[in-house]
């Protein structure tokens, strides 16, 4: 009988196969183990391999999945600097907050901080700021804290249970730290005597339209010099307040958020909108119009008091913009039809008032002097903010008159040592293609 092998041919020799998909129950199973892995090996994700009797789920092997580290990840990111995010800005923000963020680390960690690079724990891809999770955890870690301790300060998200052998090493950092909060408001009202109240008050006397080149850049490195201290308590206030928050159980309702800038100039506009109301009767079309509504307004006396104190509003909150970290944003001093069409829909609909609490307890109080001091915060961190870009933008107008930038808001698509170099003629390269790189970065 001649033997099929012989020929080079096989017979196919059927197995018995189970059909049908897996049970969504086992799948569950798996994708719940495979995350209590993750959190055991602190968050790193592990590749497993398992087998399934019918009966039990057995783990044969678990191991990292080594390619995926760094982890990036946009949570937190996506809140503090949404949107795409120009040169200008990233090449600014970057050092300020990363390197805010390091004194912090290295307070707790002191030698042990040694090795760590704090400019890797954020990066830009695609115009869009990511947080690295892998080493801010590694960081968290080190400080005896649980991984995820950033996302549960800033997002108030559940807190795991650190080894604590690691937290009673990292006791005297955390004390370091602990008193760092606890002189935060004493800390914030000597450096705003010292530095930030003086500093804008110098800002304002003079604008920025009125300098030459050089001087404008000496006025950037002196607002930056300042608003680093500022990112300083832009960082703290924020964790402390809802690290006592939640530490003291106190709820959102128990607080009255009413010094802080976005919510004060919300009720400012509100009270305009009232006194306003009685002027004009106003259709659903025009309510759609902010243009027709503010040229109603001026043809009678009453609505050109109206008009006066919008401009009034515009003094006193132009600083602010829709993205308060993105000196790119123009502000609503520069672009106010933001402000127009929020007037114009409280004057057709009266916003729900939102009155504050009558009586705290001591928990909440306790909470309420952290809010205020934020609110503070944010105003002067804003106000700083807002002057950086008026600086750079008249920069660009002077640059614009000699044709070295050919469209508005182009300035903001270089990094500031680029500007650095061109204000001091130090690049005839960058200078000759400067264009062309910003079409570039554009593109």
């Amino acid at each position: 009988k001649e033997d099929k092998e012989d020929k080079g041919e096989f017979s196919q020799i059927p197995t018995p196969q189970i059909e049908g998909d897996l049970p969504p129950a086992l799948i569950q199973k798996v994708a719940i183990l495979a995350r209590e892995l993750e959190n055991r090996y602190h968050g790193i994700p592990q590749d497993i391999e398992w087998s399934y009797d019918g009966q039990e789920l057995w783990v044969l092997q678990a191991r990292p999945i080594t390619t995926l580290q760094p982890i990036w990840t946009r949570k937190i990111a996506a809140e503090v600097i949404p949107g795409q995010i120009r040169p200008l800005t990233w090449s600014i923000n970057r050092p300020l907050t990363c390197g805010v963020w390091g004194e912090i680390f290295t307070l707790v960690l002191g030698k042990r901080a040694q090795g760590l690079d704090f400019k890797e724990t954020a990066t830009l891809h695609y115009s869009h700021a990511y947080f690295n999770a892998t080493l801010l955890g590694d960081i968290f870690r080190r400080m005896g804290l649980p991984p995820e301790s950033l996302e549960f300060l800033t997002r108030g998200a559940k807190f795991s249970k650190p080894p604590m052998s690691s937290t009673l090493r990292n006791v005297p950092g955390l004390l370091r730290l602990l008193g760092r909060e606890w002189n935060l408001d004493q800390d914030f009202e000597v450096d705003y005597q010292k530095y930030f109240a003086p500093t804008l008050s110098q800002l304002n006397a003079q604008p920025a339209s009125e300098l030459a080149p050089v001087a404008i850049l000496d006025r950037i490195d002196k607002i930056l010099t300042v608003l680093k201290r500022a990112t300083y308590y832009s960082i703290l206030a924020p964790l402390s307040l809802s690290l006592r928050q939640a530490l003291l159980k106190v709820k959102d309702k128990e607080l009255d958020r009413s010094q802080t800038p976005e919510v004060a100039s919300l009720r400012s506009l509100t009270r305009l909108a009232e006194d306003a109301r009685h002027l004009l009767r106003l259709e659903p079309a025009t309510c759609e119009n902010p243009a027709s509504v503010f040229g109603s307004l001026a043809e009678f006396p009453d609505g050109q008091s109206i008009l006066e104190q919008f401009n009034q509003f515009l003094e006193e909150y132009g600083y602010l913009s829709d993205v308060a970290t993105d000196i790119a944003v123009p502000t609503w001093k520069e672009d106010p039809q933001p402000v127009r069409h929020i007037f114009v829909q409280f004057l057709c609909e009266s916003p729900p008032a939102s009155r504050p609490p009558k009586r705290q307890r001591l928990q909440a109080e306790l909470v309420q002097v952290r809010l205020n001091l934020k609110g503070r915060v944010t105003e002067i961190y804003s106000q700083l903010l807002a002057q950086l870009r008026w600086s750079f933008i008249a920069l660009e107008q002077l640059w614009l008159q000699s044709s070295l930038l050919s469209e508005p808001g182009d300035i903001f698509f270089l990094e500031f040592a680029e500007i650095q170099r061109l204000v001091a003629g130090s690049d005839p390269t960058l200078r000759e293609n400067l264009n062309q790189l910003v079409q570039v970065r554009l593109n």
